[in-house]
């Protein structure tokens, strides 16, 4: 089919560079009703979602065929606009046996393909085994079997199929079950995912996942058994807040209180992969020890005011800033340890007295009414610093400071907080946080 598709491009990039108008193009198959209802019948016996029960599609968009494959590769890029390629099936609804009678009235001959016969291939075991028993039991034979049966099945299928699609994007606009960073499906406030709810869930995890391709290769195809594994576990464990499934080719849904996520499990080798903490999700801050930063759009920055211990501030030694989410995922990596969570980072509030020990940063985001599913979006400042083989390493498990989205400002711990008694074994750094 591919073949096609660049033969196709290449004689309507033919045309004549100042015409006005678009040339579509159409790759027309011979594909008859009895091969569309076979198409059918291998959907049932492979096992597929009840809202795709039906057969060949008589129109047929190359964009189309892309996105049901999820293939968002720069092979398959093309100067023209995708969709001014289908594929058209002219014959689906006629039968062989229609098509024959027409050919031998008409004195037309044709050619059989030998292969047909043979039951190596699943399909012809269908057309020539499975077809033939079904016409047998049906009363009516062949023609109730296609013309009732199964197209009635396929009907039906595709009405429920829109009404689902409908509902389900419908909850995706209602639900603000996206985000600019990190895409987020909000669990029904019921706690439990109904059919659309499902399906809107199918749905939102393969443009999620289409997103993260995009940038990382890897593509997800989510089977209907793994979809019923997460709805499952969401119904039926309502009191777990915090889980993660694996749903095959490296990538996991995680629960974070009342929203999913779709995580990329990074298999990388640690050679082609980016030094340590150095993900897109964080940024470097500017910083300066004698003052205020020199930056000529102060409008675009907030300036935060620390103290940091010189025995933090090692040569190579740079703050960044991001989500403790992420700096959760990027430690994890480097430990090569599941168990060490970013939520062993301590922080203490700059209000405490000096006798009360620091807290890990996800118990005091809770304390400060941050929901669930909010804590690992929390922006945090910490200080990196690069180890012998190069890669960036936390130089403190403290955070050095931390948004509190209720409060809507950033709170300094109090162990890095500037004091005007500061002795020899500080120093004073004003870093810049860029909106």
């Amino acid at each position: 089919r591919r073949e096609m598709e660049v033969l196709l491009q290449r004689l309507m990039m033919q045309q004549d560079t100042n015409s006005t108008y678009t040339r579509k193009g159409i790759i027309l198959t011979a594909h008859h009703r009895d091969d569309s209802m076979e198409s059918l019948l291998l959907k049932l016996l492979r096992g597929t979602h009840i809202t795709n029960l039906q057969g060949m599609q008589a129109l047929l968009p190359v964009q189309q065929r892309r996105q049901q494959q999820q293939d968002y590769s720069e092979m398959t890029k093309s100067p023209l606009d995708d969709t001014a390629i289908w594929y058209a099936r002219p014959l689906l609804a006629l039968s062989k046996d229609d098509i024959i009678n027409y050919l031998t009235k008409n004195g037309y001959t044709w050619r059989d393909d030998a292969s047909n016969q043979s039951n190596k291939y699943l399909r012809n075991r269908v057309r020539n085994e499975l077809v033939p028993l079904l016409s047998d039991l049906v009363e009516g034979g062949t023609e109730v079997l296609y013309k009732r049966l199964l197209d009635n099945l396929a009907e039906q299928s595709q009405e429920l199929k829109h009404d689902l699609e409908a509902r389900g994007r419908a909850y995706l606009r209602d639900s603000n079950s996206h985000s600019r960073r990190l895409a987020q499906f909000f669990i029904p406030k019921t706690g439990v995912m109904e059919l659309y709810h499902k399906h809107a869930f199918f749905q939102w995890v393969r443009e999620a996942s289409a997103m993260q391709q995009h940038q990382s290769g890897k593509s997800l195809h989510l089977s209907y058994e793994q979809l019923e594994r997460v709805c499952h576990k969401v119904n039926n464990e309502p009191l777990n807040l915090q889980w993660q499934l694996s749903v095959g080719d490296e990538w996991n849904v995680q629960r974070q209180g009342s929203v999913l996520r779709l995580l990329l499990v990074s298999t990388a080798n640690e050679a082609d992969a980016l030094p340590g903490f150095l993900s897109e999700e964080l940024q470097r801050l500017d910083w300066n020890p004698q003052g205020p930063t020199n930056n000529a759009n102060q409008d675009d920055q907030q300036i935060l005011k620390v103290s940091i211990p010189r025995q933090h501030l090692a040569e190579n030694a740079e703050f960044w800033m991001g989500p403790i989410g992420i700096l959760q995922q990027q430690q994890q990596l480097l430990s090569n340890d599941e168990d060490n969570d970013i939520a062993k980072l301590t922080f203490s509030a700059p209000w405490w007295d000096d006798n009360r020990r620091p807290i890990k940063a996800s118990g005091f985001l809770r304390g400060q009414k941050v929901p669930l599913h909010q804590r690992d979006l929390a922006p945090a400042v910490v200080l990196l610093a690069q180890d012998d083989k190069g890669q960036y390493c936390l130089s403190s498990t403290s955070i050095i400071a931390l948004f509190v989205e209720p409060k809507q400002k950033w709170l300094v711990n109090k162990e890095f907080s500037p004091d005007d008694k500061l002795d020899s074994a500080s120093c004073s750094i004003q870093l810049a946080l860029h909106e």
